[in-house]
């Protein structure tokens, strides 16, 4: 909530829901932070694994996740495409709002409170910078 002032110059109170631009890197900063915080081993039970953040497919979410996501510019067209795929196909199975068990709050680029299409569409953006 916010105080506006309206025509008359009285202040009067507001809801308005604020949008945040970010950088690229910040994005992308967001991105690493979310395969950081969802590792995983081939021993964790699958109920608590999300296959689609281990984007080289050994089976596990670890630090070479991590290091592809890091360096998602750069790396190799066939690992870039696997590991984007998979991604951008979490990011669309988690749109949500905040409070859904589903929502991760890096996913919300613009901080809205919402994942949708205008997160996902800056997230591929940013992922496929260079590309």
């Amino acid at each position: 909530r916010c105080m506006v002032s309206n025509s008359a110059g009285s202040l009067t109170s507001s809801s308005a829901t604020l949008t945040v631009d970010r950088t690229d890197i910040e994005i992308l900063d967001d991105m690493v932070k979310v395969i950081r915080d969802h590792q995983s081993t081939k021993s964790t039970p699958p109920e608590l694994k999300i296959p689609n953040f281990d984007l080289n497919n050994d089976g596990s979410v670890s630090g070479a996740d991590i290091t592809i996501m890091q360096k998602i510019w750069t790396i190799r067209l066939d690992r870039y495409m696997l590991a984007t795929t998979k991604f951008m196909s979490e990011v669309s199975a988690r749109y949500s709002t905040n409070g859904d068990p589903r929502y991760i709050a890096e996913l919300d680029v613009n901080k809205d409170g919402v994942i949708n299409d205008v997160d996902y569409l800056k997230i591929q953006k940013v992922l496929s910078r260079g590309r």
